[in-house]
């Protein structure tokens, strides 16, 4: 018996360590100006990835069953990076609201140059107010002109 529920809770351990890349979004809608790519973790932690959303509240992504819709709160329909007339960069994340109420989201994002180093951020939180069923867009600038890559962090405002 004891046996038994070592492996069980051996199980349980194993299947909790993949909750944070399940909150990683894969951005919808076609190709990002540059592809999400995977940094690996050699301490047995959850892998990261680059120039992507990612969830920071479970409940945005919780799915809604009433009636014969299916939902979720909130759909990241597409993101992506690009230069400025300086030479920084902007980055940008629509997000579409699927719910029949307004909602207000906070985001903000880390800069990482182009060995992965994380230069600025994460930056402060900025809202983005989303009426029903619509989308808007989160956008921030760099400071920087050596920034290559992006993640943004997306939750329910506070």
């Amino acid at each position: 018996m004891k046996k038994l529920l070592l492996v069980f809770l051996g199980m349980l351990t194993l299947c909790s360590c993949n909750t944070v890349v399940n909150r990683q979004v894969q951005v919808g809608g076609g190709a990002t100006p540059q592809q999400p790519f995977q940094i690996d973790q050699k301490d047995g932690h959850a892998p990261t990835f680059l120039n992507t959303v990612r969830i920071l509240d479970d409940s945005l992504m919780e799915i809604n069953k009433s009636g014969k819709h299916t939902t979720r709160k909130i759909y990241i329909e597409r993101s992506g990076i690009r230069p400025t007339e300086t030479n920084t960069k902007e980055v940008w994340a629509t997000i579409r609201n699927e719910t029949d109420y307004p909602l207000q989201i906070e985001g903000r994002v880390t800069w990482f140059d182009q060995y992965q180093y994380p230069l600025e951020g994460p930056s402060s939180w900025k809202r983005v107010f989303l009426p029903p069923n619509t989308a808007a867009a989160y956008k921030e600038f760099s400071t920087r002109v050596d920034v290559r890559f992006y993640m943004i962090d997306l939750r329910e405002a506070r």
